[in-house]
C-alpha cells in the first residue's frame, strides 16, 4: 500500500509542475511547399507536443509542448532528424513563455 501511495504522489507531483509552453524555431533548409508539411508531421507525432503551425516566409515553426515530456533541445532534434536545420528564437517580453 506504501508503495502505490508513493508512486501515486510522484505521478501527481510530476503532473503537478508540468506547464504548457511555447517556443518559436527558425527553420533552414525549406525549399519547397512539401517542407512545412514534412517538419510539422514530424513534430506532431513526437510525445509532449501540442500544437504545431509551420510557416514559409518567414520559416518558421511555433510549437506549444508539455516540458514535462520534451524539451526545446528534443523539438530540434526532430527537426534535424527530419532532414532540416532548426534555431531556437528568444521569447520577446510580454509573449507567453
Amino acid at each position: 500500500m506504501k508503495t502505490l501511495i508513493f508512486v501515486f504522489t510522484i505521478f501527481f507531483l510530476q503532473s503537478t509542475f508540468a506547464a504548457e509552453r511555447t517556443i518559436k524555431l527558425e527553420l533552414i533548409g525549406m525549399h519547397c511547399s512539401m517542407c512545412p508539411v514534412t517538419i510539422q508531421a514530424a513534430l506532431d507525432m513526437s510525445d509532449g507536443v501540442e500544437s504545431v503551425k509551420v510557416t514559409r516566409k518567414p520559416d518558421r515553426a511555433v510549437i506549444i509542448y508539455d516540458d514535462a515530456d520534451t524539451s526545446p533541445a528534443k523539438l530540434v532534434e526532430i527537426v534535424e532528424k527530419a532532414g532540416y536545420e532548426a534555431k531556437i528564437l528568444p521569447n520577446r517580453s510580454g509573449e507567453k513563455k
